[in-house]
């Protein structure tokens, strides 16, 4: 129960001498900003002409009822930024990037061979220049990769999965894709059963 002050009988300012102290300082202190809650009491005993007994006494029954009035009060929620809505990947890119020309017009194409073959992993169209971007293959044993650029003409033999040879690839021409004018890309791999799996990207250009 928070104690009663009353105001003692000497002249005071404009203090109703009927009413207690706590609840007089309330009133008072109500929509003013003070820093802390002790500094209000300085200023309300100053100008009422309190004794500092009457201050002290004022001081812990305000600090009693801080944790309290903390508790009760309203919890205010974290502002949450509004998120931008996802547009199509095409519009996704890096701010800043410089990207080629033709790198939203890619296509892919997957590469699945079982060795000894040379397989045709994309095919030539009339009337188009074809051009590949990049190449990604695993490989799960000893083989030798070689690639054919249509009229741009073939590769060498490059060995993987034997010891100390890498097992997969990630080959990206970047701004110099590999030419293959109108001809096929094809890809060949040695490895007796072995299997070769990834994808190729590329671009058609009208000729």
């Amino acid at each position: 129960m928070t104690p009663k002050i009353l105001i003692p009988t000497k002249p005071q300012s404009a203090l109703d001498k009927g009413t207690d102290l706590v609840t007089q300082f309330n009133h008072w202190a109500s929509g003013r900003t003070v820093p802390t809650s002790d500094e209000l009491v300085d200023v309300f005993a100053n100008l009422n002409n309190l004794t500092p007994d009457q201050a002290k006494m004022l001081k812990r029954i305000k600090a009693a009822e801080t944790p309290a009035a903390a508790a009760s009060a309203p919890q205010r929620k974290p502002a949450i930024p509004p998120q931008k809505p996802l547009t199509p990947a095409k519009d996704i890119v890096i701010p800043g990037h410089r990207y080629p020309r033709w790198w939203d017009d890619l296509m892919q194409a997957p590469i699945n061979i079982t060795g000894p073959a040379q397989v045709t992993i994309v095919s030539g169209r009339p009337g188009f220049r074809l051009f590949i971007a990049s190449i990604v293959f695993g490989v799960d044993g000893e083989t030798d990769i070689s690639f054919v650029f249509g009229a741009s003409g073939a590769s060498g033999a490059i060995p993987f999965g034997g010891t100390d040879e890498p097992r997969a690839a990630v080959i990206a021409m970047g701004n110099s894709p590999a030419a293959c004018g109108a001809g096929l890309f094809q890809m060949g791999s040695t490895g007796a059963g072995i299997k070769v799996g990834g994808f190729t990207s590329f671009f058609l250009v009208p000729k």
